[in-house]
């Protein structure tokens, strides 16, 4: 599912945490497991060979205050691509739920 906004650019050689609130998807569940994907898309003015080298450790997910965040560390972006940024959650329920939420996060200099 698309959350609707794109994430404000990152530039080449910053290191920002971006996070998704996944709360309305959960609803009532907890996670089981997160995963994250990193991909170029063919939206840029270039490419990058290896989207998924720019993403920096592991996806958190935390619940404080009854508001449920995934976030992850991206970094060392090329300048003029549009990364795809996937947060997939798998759920503690039975059978298990798989709930996917995404954004783009756009790599320039700025002006």
């Amino acid at each position: 599912m698309f959350v609707g906004n794109d994430f404000s650019p990152i530039e080449p050689g910053d290191v920002d945490t971006f996070t998704f609130d996944v709360t309305a998807m959960l609803g009532v569940s907890t996670i089981a497991s997160v995963d994250v994907e990193l991909l170029a898309t063919p939206f840029g003015t270039a490419t990058d060979n290896a989207p998924a080298s720019r993403l920096i450790g592991s996806a958190n997910h935390a619940t404080a205050n009854g508001i449920t965040t995934v976030s992850q560390d991206v970094g060392n972006c090329l300048d003029g691509v549009i990364y795809l940024f996937r947060v997939t959650v798998t759920t503690t329920d039975t059978p298990p739920r798989v709930l996917s939420a995404y954004s783009h996060i756009p790599c320039r200099v700025a002006a």
